[in-house]
């Protein structure tokens, strides 16, 4: 390797790490479980593409240092030291605020209406025999029949007709409309279903599949049958909607997210965003989705309202008008593995 290209690998090193930096100090602002796919995907990116540059380097004899963020191993001993000195005073305070914490929750959850467990769909899905995969660019929104329409009821005031904008069945077997990593994302038969699959293993915190389309009207709703194969670590959601979900940022905001937590047994409804519309939670309610088993979920952004039903029930209403448009992302947790279907994607006239 020449000198001059050493020096440039170099820059290229101090470049990738500044950029680094940036990402884990968004991550940190709003905790790992919080962060958006751009967050998550970009730290892991970065720190590819810092490994390949070390390598690199130490192929022509550069001597290489290691950065304390190269990876997410590498945690400085002196640190660790002082963070044993401090445990057992530390622990004493965390149990003394948990103690608070359960029972200002527990007041909480005593006042509010109790869910309780949702009932899966008791009905079949069946793949259609024809490829039902369109895009808003290619297609002519058309008025639903009556027995298909939904409405925007309680949120936008008034009664308005649905308006099919985007639908997938996954039937066709193509993935033309959606960039999820082949890696983590295919197409598989369930029970002569064809579903969607994300699998977020191996440690990847999770996987992203975005809706290749141009931006979504305002107000929107998406619908889709769910199934969860394999429920993911604890404190990371099974899976998340994302809609209005914008890459890179509109005006610091990612998108508002519609997550389930199998771990917790729990849905919410979040703000996603850095520092300029940090990541707030809007919505939760209890919810228990068995494994293995289809559900019905719709996921609704009208006006500055959000909503979120199971098995066509209100389980989460919201209000917040930080993003004003923007896409469809799906995505998995780690660990989790989780099976989507019958997507559609309708907007209101």
């Amino acid at each position: 390797m020449e000198s001059e290209d050493i020096t440039q690998q170099k820059l290229l090193l101090q470049t990738y790490r500044r950029t680094l930096a940036v990402y884990i100090q968004q991550q940190a602002a709003i905790g790992r479980a919080f962060s958006s796919p751009a967050i998550v995907n970009g730290i892991a990116e970065t720190r590819r593409e810092i490994q390949r540059i070390k390598a690199l380097l130490r192929s022509a004899n550069v001597d290489v240092e290691d950065g304390p963020d190269d990876d997410d191993t590498n945690v400085p001993v002196v640190l660790v030291q002082a963070a044993n000195q401090r445990l057992l005073w530390i622990g004493s305070i965390s149990i003394v605020l948990l103690a608070v914490v359960v029972g200002i929750v527990f007041l909480r959850f005593l006042r509010q209406p109790q869910l309780g467990a949702l009932t899966p769909l008791q009905t079949t899905i069946h793949p259609t025999a024809a490829a039902t995969n369109t895009a808003v660019a290619q297609a002519t929104a058309h008025t639903l029949p009556e027995h298909m329409q939904i409405t925007a009821m309680p949120l936008a005031g008034s009664i308005r007709n649905a308006l099919l904008v985007f639908q997938d069945d996954f039937s066709s077997g193509k993935l033309d409309t959606w960039s999820g990593n082949s890696d983590t994302w295919s197409i598989v038969q369930v029970d002569d279903v064809a579903a969607y699959q994300g699998a977020a293993h191996n440690g990847e915190e999770t996987s992203g599949a975005p809706l290749r389309l141009p931006e979504l009207p305002n107000d929107y709703a998406v619908e889709v049958q769910v199934r969860i194969v394999r429920v993911g670590v604890a404190n990371a959601p099974d899976f998340t909607l994302t809609l209005r979900a914008n890459t890179p940022t509109v005006q610091g905001c990612h998108g508002y997210g519609f997550a389930y937590y199998g771990s917790q047994q729990a849905a919410y409804i979040a703000r996603f965003g850095e520092a300029a519309c940090p990541f707030q939670l809007l919505a939760s309610a209890q919810a228990a989705l068995e494994p293995q088993q289809w559900y019905r979920l719709r996921a609704e952004v009208i006006g500055s309202k959000q909503r979120l039903l199971l098995n066509d029930k209100v389980i989460a209403e919201a209000e917040d008008a930080s993003i004003k448009g923007g896409t469809l992302y799906l995505s998995v947790g780690n660990d989790a593995t989780v099976q989507f279907t019958k997507i559609r994607v309708f907007t209101f006239k």
